[in-house]
C-alpha cells in the first residue's frame, strides 16, 4: 500500500535474535530469546531501562518480592512474524515463566503483538497453566523507563470512582526521590513524557483485572505491596520509573492444565509521525451548520469571495444534514455549489461530522438508539444522543454514511466532533457492561483510522480537523492532522502544566488549532499566546467577537502567511532550549526558516514591558554569514529594526521592545542592492519581480485572491520613489526610514519608478 497520509510504510528486519520493525519516527526491537521487547525507541531516543515490555511476572508468595517468576529470563521461546504489510505487523511469541535462579513455573505466556502503521502496538498475553499450583499475583504490563524522558506524567481518573475521562491531569517527576507516583483501580491511559518525545499505554477492558484484600494481614492495608486494589501503579526505584498493571493482584487463584487468562492493552509513542508545516498557516472561518438546521441559508458566492478576499483559506460546514445521517442532505446542488465557489477563491472546504452524536428524528435513531448509546446516557441539546464508539453497529453504521460524505462531493477533508469525555460505556447491550464500565478508546481509534485512511486514500493533501481537545492521546491524534483547543477553558488561562504537556504539536505531529469561545476578548494577548503555542485561532464573526478583535487575528496571521510558514523549517523552545540566548527567559521563541529568509516570532505573555535580548548561538548552522549584510525588519510595526543593513556578526545579537502581553515578529533577510519587495500583507508571494537598473524601474505582481487588497512595503535601498502605478494607476505610497509603503491588489501588475536622491 505504500505511504498513508504523513506515515511511511512499516519496514521490518528479522534476525537471528531479534526482530525489528521500522516506523516514520519510530523502531521497535523484539528479543527472540523470550519473545519480549527489549527496546522502543523514538527519534533515537532510547525509552527502556533494564525491563522489557510487557514484563510479564507471577508469583505464588504473600510478598511477590520474596520470590518472582518471570518471562524476561526464558531463553528458548518462539517468537515469529505471523503477517508483514506495509501497514501492519504481526508478531507472535510463546514462552514459560523462569526465576532468577533459573526455576521453571508450569505456566506458559502467548504474546501476540499487531503494531500499526503509526506506531500503536495492540499486546495480547494469554497466559495458560500447564500444571496444578496457585498463584497470587499476576502482572500483565510492566516496563522501566529512562528517567530523562520521564519529565512528567499524565493519566485519566480512575473509572472505578469516575464516569467521566479525558481530562488529563498533570504531574512532574522527580526521578532523585524514591516512591510511588500513580496509584488506582482502573486508569485507562497514561503518558510519561518530555518536550521531545513520550510513551503512553492503555487498557480498555478491566474484566480480568482482579485484586484481593486480605484480613489479619500484618500488612495495614491488606496488601504487602501497598494499598489494596491498585491495580495500576507507577513508582520510582534508584532513579528508574516504573510502571505495573496487575491482572491478578495479591488474590489468591488455585490454577489447573489448561487453566487461562487474557489481557489485553495498547502501547503507543509521539511523535509516530513528523510535523508537518502544511497545516501551519490555516485562517479558519466557521460557517455551519453542525447539526440539522431546516432554515438553513447556505452563504452567497459574494459572501465566499469576501471571506477568500480578508484572508480565510479554510471554511467549516456548509452542509445541511442531521447528527449520523450524512448520507441524507437537505440540498445537495447548493452544497456542490459552495464547494465549488470555495475552491475558485483557494478556499478549502470541510463539511462539520460528528463521531458519536445520533439525532432523534433519524432511522438509525428509531431503530438502534438503545442498542448503540453511551450509558449513563448523554443528551445533548434536546436533539440528539450519544452513541458508543465500542458499539460495532454504531462505528460500521458511521463508517457508511462517512464514506458517502467523501465519495459524494469534492471536500477537502473532515472535520470530526466528538466527546473525548465520554469515551466510557456500561451498555449491555453491546457489552460495554464491564468492570468498571468499558473505556472504549479502541473504538474510537477504529473510527478516526478509517476515516484517515479514506481521505488521505483518495488524496494525501485532505485534511483531517478533529476535537480532540487537550486529550493528547496518540491513538486518537494520530489520525488528525489539526486538533482544536479551547472548548472546555479559556486557552489563555491554561495551566503551564497542560500547556507544556499537550500543547507541542511538534511533539505530537499534529497542527493546532485555537477556539475563541471562552475568550472574554480578543487582545494581543491572544495573538500572543497563539503564536507562541503554534495554534492559529477560528476567526469567526460573531459569536460576541467584534471586527476589530477578529481583525487582530487575520492581520497577524496574514504576516505570517507572506512569509510562508507552512513551508519553512522551524525551531522553537518546545524543541530545542538552547539555540538561541534570550532575556528575559521567559520569551517563547520560535525561528522560522525559508527561501525567503528568516522569521522570528516572540511572544511576551507576562503583564511586564521590558527590552528584549535575542542571541543566535550557532549562526552558521541557520546559514548567517559574517561576510554578508542583512535587514532587519519589524513587519507586525511595519520598520526596520535596524536604519541600515547590519553585517553577519551584528545580525545575530538583537535587542527591541516588547510591550506586555504582546507578540513580536522580526524579519532577518539578506540586503538586497537594488530596490526590493521586503514585504506585504494579505498576499502570498511575489511574482514575476524584475528591477530595471537601466529606468530605475521595480516591476512586480502579488499572488492571492483576485481583488484582495493589502499593504506593501519596498525596501528603497538608496533611491527614492517618483510614481507609483497599480494597474496603470497612479497610487498614494508613504516613505519611511528605508522604506516606502503602499496599498495594492493581489494580481494586478505594480510598477515603481524611483530616482536618486
Amino acid at each position: 500500500m505504500g505511504k498513508i497520509g504523513d506515515f511511511d510504510p512499516l519496514i521490518v528486519e528479522e534476525k537471528i535474535d531479534r526482530i525489528i520493525v521500522n516506523g516514520t519516527t519510530f523502531q521497535y526491537i523484539f528479543d527472540r530469546k523470550n519473545g519480549l521487547m527489549s527496546q522502543i525507541k523514538v527519534l533515537n531516543n532510547c525509552f527502556l531501562e533494564e525491563i522489557p515490555v510487557p514484563g510479564l511476572y507471577l508469583s505464588t508468595e504473600i510478598d511477590p518480592r520474596v520470590k518472582v517468576y518471570e518471562a524476561r529470563y526464558e531463553r528458548n521461546a518462539k517468537c515469529d512474524i505471523v503477517k508483514e504489510s506495509d501497514e501492519e505487523v504481526i508478531i507472535r511469541s510463546e514462552g514459560k515463566y523462569y526465576s532468577s535462579e533459573d526455576e521453571r513455573f508450569a505456566m506458559k505466556y502467548v504474546i501476540k503483538y499487531r503494531v500499526d502503521f503509526d506506531g500503536v502496538i495492540e499486546v495480547s498475553i494469554n497466559n495458560i497453566a500447564l500444571g496444578n499450583s496457585a498463584i497470587r499475583w499476576l502482572c500483565f504490563a510492566k516496563g522501566s523507563l529512562k528517567p530523562n524522558i520521564c519529565e512528567y506524567l499524565a493519566h485519566l481518573s480512575d473509572l472505578s470512582f469516575s464516569e467521566r475521562t479525558c481530562r488529563p491531569e498533570v504531574k512532574y517527576i522527580s526521578s532523585k526521590k524514591d516512591g510511588q507516583i500513580l496509584g488506582g483501580r482502573f486508569i485507562p491511559w497514561f503518558h510519561f513524557g518530555n518536550d521531545y518525545v513520550g510513551i503512553e499505554v492503555a487498557v480498555c477492558d478491566a474484566t480480568n483485572i482482579l485484586y484481593g484484600w486480605t484480613d489479619t494481614s500484618p500488612y495495614k492495608t491488606g496488601d504487602p505491596l501497598g494499598k489494596a486494589g491498585e491495580n495500576f501503579i507507577a513508582y520510582i526505584l534508584n532513579g528508574t520509573i516504573y510502571w505495573e498493571i496487575f491482572s491478578l493482584r495479591n488474590l489468591y487463584t488455585v490454577i489447573y492444565p489448561g487453566w487461562q487468562r487474557e489481557n489485553i492493552f495498547y502501547l503507543a509513542v509521539v511523535p509516530a509521525k513528523r510535523y508537518n508545516p502544511a497545516y501551519a498557516n490555516l485562517r479558519v472561518h466557521w460557517e455551519g451548520p453542525h447539526q440539522f438546521r431546516p432554515d438553513y441559508k447556505y452563504p452567497s458566492n459574494k459572501k465566499i469571495k469576501e471571506l477568500a478576499q480578508q484572508g480565510i483559506n479554510l471554511i467549516v460546514g456548509c452542509i445541511n444534514y442531521r447528527s449520523g445521517e450524512y448520507s441524507v442532505v437537505d440540498n445537495p446542488k447548493e452544497t456542490c455549489r459552495v464547494i465549488e465557489a470555495c475552491h475558485k477563491y483557494n478556499v478549502k472546504i470541510i463539511p462539520y461530522v460528528t463521531l458519536v452524536d445520533l439525532e432523534f428524528p433519524t432511522e438509525a435513531f428509531k431503530r438502534h438508539a438503545e442498542e448503540w448509546r453511551i450509558e449513563p446516557v448523554v443528551e445533548f441539546n434536546y436533539r440528539t444522543n450519544l452513541m458508543c464508539y465500542g458499539a460495532e453497529g454504531w462505528r460500521e453504521h458511521w463508517k457508511r454514511e462517512v464514506n458517502t460524505v467523501i465519495d459524494r462531493f469534492d471536500f477537502d477533508g473532515l472535520y470530526i466532533d466528538f466527546w473525548t469525555d465520554k469515551v466510557a460505556c456500561r451498555n449491555p447491550r453491546h457489552g460495554c457492561n464491564k468492570r468498571y464500565m468499558r473505556f472504549n478508546l479502541d473504538g474510537l481509534r477504529d473510527m478516526l483510522k478509517y476515516a484517515y485512511k479514506k481521505l488521505k486514500t483518495k488524496n494525501p493533501d485532505l485534511l483531517i480537523l478533529a476535537n480532540t481537545n487537550i486529550f493528547p492521546c496518540a491513538m486518537a491524534n494520530n489520525f488528525v492532522d489539526v486538533r482544536l483547543l479551547g472548548e472546555w477553558w479559556n486557552v489563555e488561562e491554561t495551566d503551564p502544566k497542560i500547556i507544556r504537556a499537550f500543547h507541542n504539536c511538534f511533539k505530537f505531529g499534529c497542527n493546532n488549532l485555537l477556539l475563541t469561545g471562552r475568550i472574554e476578548k480578543i487582545t494581543k494577548k491572544s495573538v500572543a499566546f497563539s503564536q507562541a503555542y503554534h495554534g492559529p485561532m477560528v476567526m469567526t464573526r460573531g459569536r460576541g467577537k467584534s471586527d476589530k478583535e477578529i481583525n487582530l487575528l487575520l492581520n497577524h496571521a496574514n504576516l505570517l502567511r507572506f512569509f510562508g510558514i507552512d513551508r519553512a523549517d522551524c525551531i522553537n523552545s518546545f524543541i530545542s532550549k538552547d539555540f538561541i540566548y534570550r532575556k528575559p527567559r521567559h520569551l517563547i521563541v520560535s525561528l522560522y526558516k525559508n527561501e525567503m529568509g528568516f522569521l522570528l516570532a516572540v511572544s511576551n505573555l507576562t503583564s511586564k514591558s521590558f527590552e528584549a535580548h535575542i542571541r543566535f548561538k550557532n549562526p552558521s548552522k541557520m546559514g548567517i554569514e559574517r561576510c554578508k549584510k542583512y535587514l532587519v525588519y519589524r513587519p507586525d510595526e511595519n520598520r526596520l529594526l535596524n536604519p541600515t543593513p547590519l553585517d553577519g556578526k551584528k545580525v545575530v545579537n538583537l535587542k527591541f521592545y516588547m510591550k506586555a502581553f504582546s507578540p513580536a515578529l522580526i524579519y532577518i533577510t539578506e540586503a538586497p542592492k537594488n530596490p526590493k519587495v521586503l514585504y506585504a500583507s494579505n498576499f502570498d508571494y511575489v511574482k514575476d519581480e524584475r528591477w530595471h537598473g537601466k529606468n530605475l524601474l521595480l516591476r512586480f505582481r502579488l499572488t492571492g485572491v483576485s481583488g484582495a487588497k493589502g499593504q506593501v512595503t519596498i525596501y528603497r535601498s538608496d533611491l527614492l520613489p517618483e510614481k507609483v502605478f497599480v494597474d496603470k494607476k497612479p497610487a498614494t505610497y508613504e516613505v519611511r526610514e528605508g522604506l516606502m509603503i503602499f496599498e495594492a491588489e493581489a494580481l494586478k501588475l505594480v510598477e515603481i519608478k524611483f530616482k536618486k536622491i
